[in-house]
């Protein structure tokens, strides 16, 4: 949490990273990552994640996070991923 009461930035960045297994965490690493954060969120929101595959790039997923209660999407992300 930060000093105005909602999640810390780094969180979001936890939340896409959850959104992949272990095997795919021990299997790939990151090449890059982008969020960008749309409105806050508080510690007793409850966030939605969608993830989806680049048609184009096998090796790079998009995640969003929504706020459960409002609707309203709380941060994007594109992940990149290359093999170990």
């Amino acid at each position: 949490m930060d000093f105005n009461g909602h999640i810390n930035n780094s969180k979001y960045v936890d939340y896409a990273m959850d959104c992949f297994d272990v095997e795919n965490h021990k299997k790939y690493g990151v090449k890059s990552i982008e969020i960008n954060y749309i409105v806050e969120a508080l510690p007793e929101d409850v966030l939605v994640l969608y993830k989806a595959v680049s048609p184009a790039n096998k090796n790079s997923s998009y995640i969003e996070g929504t706020n459960e209660k409002s609707g309203k999407v709380v941060f994007k992300s594109q992940i990149e991923f290359e093999e170990k």
